[in-house]
């Protein structure tokens, strides 16, 4: 890992003993620059750590500056070293990892008994279901009713991955949120080792030898991912402009990253992240509403609508924008 000069800003650091980086705030607490006048915090408001707590010296660093996007304005502009058509994931923790929820500890065992129910009862419930055998169908048509599958939503818009990026913390505890970049072509090339253009649609053999696993235990899983595009069969799948990465086995595709390139520059050519800081959040959450990115407009269901339409018109109440009555 090459060195950095030490500054104020978000860093991703290993602490000595740890495998994992860890994504904190660095704050100059003194007037010279030793270790003893930095400290750091993963949150605002969080009480500052000396830094001297966790290493020994701060001439070899052990990290580097995280890429930080503090608005939708330079978001969009970052865009355009992106690539051609990237697939986008925003992450509302930064800890959070590129693995699809149905190869998370709670639900590794039940796969295919969930995907075979879900099969057999929706038809009843859902007007355009595909037919029996398209397998691939059923799986992006479960995905994107919440049902835990081998599918890692991804999309095509950076707006959209902003908006659940930025999605306010359950508890109140926000940490940073970060938006993944995925140059889906090239992690195809990667992993089928022959030069490819694009991704994959949902009904080549590529797709289907990984989605047969979900739903029959007879099919053994190939271990590895590709990047695919669903044919939208539902409104969700069009508004969300969806893309999905499909995955074999329950290795994250970060990890994948690194076990396929050595080069780290050659790495965030394939797969990148920008940190969100939560003092930043707030602000993105507003601008996207501002231009149409909210839970109405993503989840186009009565509920969703009638939640958006209510809180609308509180905050134009709190704000004094409520038109006079006639």
């Amino acid at each position: 890992m090459p060195e950095y000069k030490l500054r104020e800003g978000w860093w991703w650091l290993r602490w000595p003993g740890h495998d994992d980086f860890d994504l904190v705030e660095l704050v100059r607490i003194g007037e010279s620059l030793g270790l003893g006048d930095w400290a750091y915090r993963h949150e605002n408001g969080e009480e500052l750590v000396p830094l001297k707590s966790m290493i020994n010296s701060i001439s070899r660093l052990p990290g580097q500056p995280a890429h930080v996007v503090k608005s939708i304005e330079q978001l969009i502009e970052e865009t355009r070293a992106f690539g051609v058509a990237p697939f986008y994931r925003g992450h509302r923790r930064f800890d959070w990892t590129l693995t699809p929820s149905v190869f998370r500890a709670s639900c590794q065992n039940d796969e295919r008994s969930m995907a075979n129910d879900f099969r057999s009862r929706a038809p009843v419930r859902h007007a355009n279901t595909p037919h029996d055998g398209d397998l691939c169908g059923w799986l992006s048509l479960a995905q994107h009713f919440g049902l835990p599958t081998r599918l890692l939503d991804w999309t095509m818009s950076p707006l959209i991955a902003a908006y659940f990026a930025t999605e306010p913390d359950p508890v109140g505890h926000d940490r940073p949120g970060v938006i993944w970049v995925l140059n889906g072509a090239t992690l195809n090339e990667l992993m089928i080792q022959r030069r490819v253009f694009f991704v994959f649609s949902m009904d080549t053999e590529a797709v289907a030898s990984l989605v047969r696993p979900a739903f029959d235990d007879e099919c053994s899983s190939p271990k590895h991912i590709i990047a695919v595009v669903p044919a939208e069969r539902d409104m969700r799948m069009f508004v969300q402009q969806s893309a999905f990465t499909l995955h074999g086995d329950t290795k994250p595709l970060e990890q994948w990253r690194a076990e396929l390139i050595s080069d780290e520059v050659e790495q965030r050519k394939l797969l990148q992240c920008a940190v969100i800081p939560p003092s930043c959040k707030p602000r993105i959450r507003d601008d996207l509403e501002r231009l149409g990115i909210h839970e109405a407009t993503l989840f186009p269901d009565l509920g969703n609508l009638a939640r958006f339409v209510s809180r609308d018109k509180r905050n134009r109440k709190l704000d004094g924008d409520t038109p006079p009555s006639k």
